[in-house]
């Protein structure tokens, strides 16, 4: 049986569609990495409060949550993999904007770091008796636009993106890499 949730923070390293997501994972040797064998996984790292947190650790999720280095709460890395085999669970998640309910693409703009979105999280019992967990959904609440400087260089900037007369656009203090 899955417990669902509702997480709220902030959202860092979203790759989160599947135009951008993670096709490889942790690879610390030439072995394959961790989701090599799932076509890729959509993942982000969460910011969240204490309360958040809780509620996260909870539901038995499996992963340890570490300190934002910036004082702002704790992080857990969430992902979807993107081909396991059944159709509830593989692709990309579904992305909306939360003030107007339309469905967010890769098109509409990638999700920069700090942005606010409410995500909604599937923790359940594997076949294996372990503890497992996918993204099943991304509302945006507040919106930071990453704009790319260089190849490991960004910043974000206040202004509006084509499609997005009804995305607030926020300017990030500082964005560290």
């Amino acid at each position: 049986m899955a417990n669902r949730i509702k997480l709220r923070g902030i959202l860092e390293w979203a790759k989160i569609f599947e135009e951008n997501r993670d096709l490889t994972g942790y690879k610390p040797t030439e072995s394959p990495g961790n989701y090599e064998q799932y076509d890729g996984a959509c993942t982000t790292n969460i910011i969240l409060d204490e309360d958040n947190a809780e509620l996260l650790r909870s539901t038995g999720f499996p992963r340890k949550l570490k300190p934002d280095p910036d004082g702002r709460g704790l992080i857990a890395k969430l992902d979807r993999k993107f081909n396991t085999g059944h159709s509830f669970s593989s692709g990309a998640p579904e992305v909306f904007d939360a003030t107007t309910g339309d469905r967010w693409t890769f098109e509409d703009g990638l999700i920069g770091n700090g942005t606010v979105a409410d995500v909604y999280l599937s923790v359940y019992t594997t076949q294996y008796k372990t503890v497992g967990s996918r993204i099943e959904k991304i509302e945006i609440i507040d919106y930071v636009e990453p704009v790319g400087l260089g190849p490991n260089e960004y910043e974000s900037v206040s202004s509006t993106t084509p499609n997005a007369t009804s995305r607030p656009i926020q300017k990030a203090e500082e964005i560290p890499f």
